[in-house]
């Protein structure tokens, strides 16, 4: 058990009992994030929180995250925009 901490992984394919989250680096103040399906199109019942962070050595953080139970398996993506950057982070639901 992680104890409800964050821990970061390279395998990008999670069970629908997990909770995603999304970092990439920013120095944006407006973010701005939302759940994709595998063509693109927006899925807006699932609802993205989209943040900024700062930690406490100075690096900024745009982050997004989300409940993962609502998804049935298959291929999604979470958008993050954070001022002018666009990022793209695809992920897969497993049984």
């Amino acid at each position: 058990t992680t104890a409800n901490k964050a821990q970061p992984t390279a395998d990008l394919r999670f069970r629908r009992s997990e909770r995603l989250r999304v970092e990439v680096p920013s120095s944006a103040d407006a973010t701005s994030a939302r759940l994709l399906d595998r063509t693109g199109k927006p899925i807006s019942a699932i609802p993205v929180t989209a943040a900024t962070r700062t930690d406490a050595d100075g690096p900024k953080w745009a982050t997004g995250e989300l409940l993962l139970a609502p998804l049935a398996p298959g291929d999604y993506v979470v958008e993050i925009v954070a001022g002018e950057t666009r990022t793209l982070a695809a992920f897969r639901i497993v049984l």
